[in-house]
């Protein structure tokens, strides 16, 4: 248990420090703190509170980054919350800033927001009724935070987050995702945790990615009225520099061979180096730190948010899911926008959705992309503070169908008026190929055909536009021609749509499919072609046949699989004249890790990687298809 705080003002029971408080004016006391909890640690916390004495619901928000950086503008978020009647309670995990302890993402995070949240229902403040809140970081520890199981969690708000194997370090089953893995914590975190151990960065590609100016400047163009046109020009331009330069140092140190990246990183961050050795979901090792399988069991009413290309969308619709979706006793619902990790300011790589956000008050930056204003107020007024709004009587699953430019308002996910819809892999020549120059058809083949390519790991397949964090390559849509040009990438083309056709819900490929090594990836990549010809990618998904749910271990080379590749979901409209595309390779750099074929873990050891010949069968026995939840007019 915490040891409580007394005092009006929340004084805390801090070994080196005193509460201070001080009035942010707009009837707002700002009070900051330590919070001891169970192993002697303390945790500082920030509690923006009304200034009247008032006995209110709080609001809990925990997170790994500086919470007195202004890029959070937490004491304009606080303001807000008092308005409403709540206060805000935002903490530095421990090891993070004023915060004591060794910083190791997920593995306290439990037992801290449980020992937190019985210090806040203690204060004399507090009704004894506590949202949590978060997204992306925070996200992970609200889940942490709910799956603590607290009596006094109410209801939760979580956008763009995930467990751990979808997006929170790798991309899929056994798949790092490389800006996750190595350069959001070398951007996000190296700068303190460096100065706190008194070790300086000497590497000069370190030091370049360290520059937080860009997600600066991002977050800042959040907060620019559209009116200052002049701010908001001298931002802009600032970007571009910013960019190439992170986007060159980043680039060198994912082209270091695995192992030397992930020792020097390890170096300062040994949790990572951890996670890097445990690319198994089954591994023992999750079981205190991923919370991948408790969610199920969690009964709390949440609104989940996400971004059809943010690097959390597999985890967001999975956990809804999990925890029954509309079917939950506890009342659940899902926002998905057509936005990126970066939220709705960024473009979605060459594609500006005709979208915005909307106010929302208690939402940390004051807005939600969602079709009506202010889900997050609304979510937290029926559940937290109990006012009758009418919340849990609106559709559950809200979804922006993409180029469609529409929200779809519904009840059930996936949407079950769904038509599981396959499309056979096929070759034009009715033979063997070898570029893959094949055909998306209705029926099963006839023949006996198969595609080949080679798959090297020293010069793998470009990632084209997907669901990046930052850092790399920009998020979302990109034109797919660099990578179409290659033999390492099959193509598969459907005809010409005569009526435009709505794809939404979980997309997969079924293959079956061959390789020359012990191990390999096969990556599936749903494309949309436009009229004049261009090509723009719509989601994807990778499988790593020895992290293959349900078949595990290595493989016989040369042995046919079954690979069934798990793509993001997406909701998305093909337009009359356009055709569907699936790309099938065995790599897509920088985005995913490239497996060296060996079987072994290229972060833990010089796996030495090798040359694979791969082959996609598409026959009468093997009938490879496309598998896509289209939605009738």
């Amino acid at each position: 248990m915490a040891v409580q705080s007394t005092g009006r003002a929340g004084t805390g029971d801090a070994s080196f420090d005193t509460a201070r408080e001080r009035d942010i004016g707009d009837d707002t006391l700002r009070v900051d703190l330590h919070v001891r909890v169970r192993d002697g640690n303390c945790l500082a916390t920030s509690v923006y509170r009304p200034k009247s004495d008032d006995v209110v619901p709080a609001v809990l928000s925990r997170t790994p980054y500086d919470r007195q950086h202004p890029v959070w503008a937490y004491d304009a978020a606080g303001v807000r919350a008092a308005r409403h009647g709540y206060a805000l309670v935002v903490q530095s995990v421990r090891g993070r800033y004023e915060s004591t302890g060794v910083h190791y993402p997920l593995l306290n995070d439990r037992t801290d927001a449980y020992d937190t949240l019985d210090w806040i229902v203690a204060e004399p403040w507090c009704n004894g009724s506590v949202g949590l809140l978060g997204t992306s970081y925070l996200g992970m520890t609200a889940w942490l935070g709910a799956a603590s199981g607290h009596p006094a969690v109410k209801a939760a708000a979580i956008g763009n987050a995930g467990p751990v194997f979808d997006g929170m370090r790798y991309f899929a089953r056994g798949v790092p995702q490389l800006d996750s893995c190595l350069v959001w914590p070398v951007n996000q975190l190296l700068a303190h945790q460096a100065d706190r151990d008194g070790r300086p960065v000497a590497d000069g590609d370190l030091l370049a990615i360290m520059d937080q100016r860009m997600l600066d400047v991002v977050f800042e163009l959040r907060r620019v009225s559209p009116d200052d046109e002049v701010r908001r020009a001298e931002l802009l331009g600032e970007l571009p520099e910013l960019t190439a330069r992170q986007v060159a140092a980043a680039e060198r140190l994912l082209g270091r061979p695995p192992a030397e990246a992930m020792s020097l990183l390890a170096s300062y961050f040994p949790w990572l180096g951890d996670f890097a050795l445990h690319p198994d979901p089954e591994d023992p090792f999750w079981e205190s730190l991923d919370y991948a399988g408790e969610v199920g069991t969690v009964d709390l009413p949440v609104l989940h948010m996400g971004g059809w290309h943010d690097v959390f969308i597999r985890g967001t619709l999975k956990v809804f899911a999990a925890m029954g979706g509309a079917l939950n006793k506890s009342p659940q619902r899902v926002i998905i926008s057509p936005f990126t990790h970066l939220g709705s300011h960024s473009p979605v790589g060459v594609w500006q959705p005709p979208v915005a956000a909307v106010p929302d008050d208690l939402n940390s930056m004051g807005e939600t992309a969602a079709p009506s204003e202010g889900p997050v107020t609304t979510w937290l007024e029926r559940f937290v503070k109990g006012v009758s709004n009418g919340a849990e009587t609106e559709a559950p699953v809200v979804l922006y169908v993409q180029r469609a430019d529409r929200w779809r308002h519904e009840w059930q996910w996936p949407l079950p008026q769904t038509r599981w819809t396959r499309l056979y892999l096929d070759s034009r020549r009715g033979a063997n190929s070898v570029s893959g120059d094949g055909i998306l058809g209705e029926n099963p083949p006839l023949g006996s055909a198969a595609d080949h390519f080679r798959y090297d790991p020293a010069d793998p397949a470009p990632s084209c536009g997907g669901t990046f964090l930052y850092g790399v390559r920009n998020a979302g849509v990109a034109d797919q021609a660099v990578a179409e040009a290659r033999a390492d990438v099959l193509v598969y083309t459907g005809q010409r749509l005569a009526d435009g056709l709505e794809v939404t819900g979980p997309v997969t490929a079924d293959l079956w499919a061959a390789t020359s090594a012990v191990d390999t990836d096969f990556t599936a990549r749903l494309v949309d072609v436009f009229a004049d010809g261009t090509a723009f990618n719509v989601c994807e998904g990778v499988t790593r046949l020895q992290f293959r749910a349900g078949q595990p271990g290595l493989v016989e080379p040369g042995s046919p699989q079954r690979v069934v590749i798990e793509l993001a979901p997406t909701s998305y409209w093909f337009a009359p004249g356009h055709a569907i595309r699936l790309h099938i390779s065995s790599s897509s750099f920088p985005l995913m890790a490239p497996n060296p074929n060996t079987g072994i873990n290229a972060f833990a050891a010089d796996a030495r990687p090798v040359p694979a010949e791969q082959t996609v069968f598409h026959s009468r026995d093997r009938a490879s298809c496309l598998v896509l939840p289209v939605i009738p007019e």
